[in-house]
């Protein structure tokens, strides 16, 4: 006789994901796509505003600067985005 028995178990595990992997998802998502990045950006903008200046004043002078520029740069490539280049070959 044999028996079958279904055991379910939780386990953690630690992935990695790449900015290269995030942005297949995208493609991948077609029309879906620019909804899913808005929602995200939207949670990451919730979450920055709600960042208290006490914990900004705590941050050393070299955080800030890293933080900021990160920051800069990655609002420049919405405000100023690159012109799509066209293959001559």
């Amino acid at each position: 006789m044999k028996i079958w028995k279904c055991v379910d178990f939780q386990k953690e595990v630690e992935i990695e994901i790449t900015a290269e992997d995030i942005g297949l998802c995208f493609e991948e998502e077609g029309g879906k796509g620019v909804e899913i990045i808005l929602r995200e950006i939207n949670r990451v903008a919730q979450f920055m505003v709600g960042i208290p200046d006490v914990s900004i004043e705590n941050m050393t002078e070299h955080q800030k600067k890293a933080i900021g520029e990160f920051l800069a740069n990655q609002a420049n490539r919405y405000l100023y985005p690159k012109p799509e280049v066209e293959d001559t070959i």
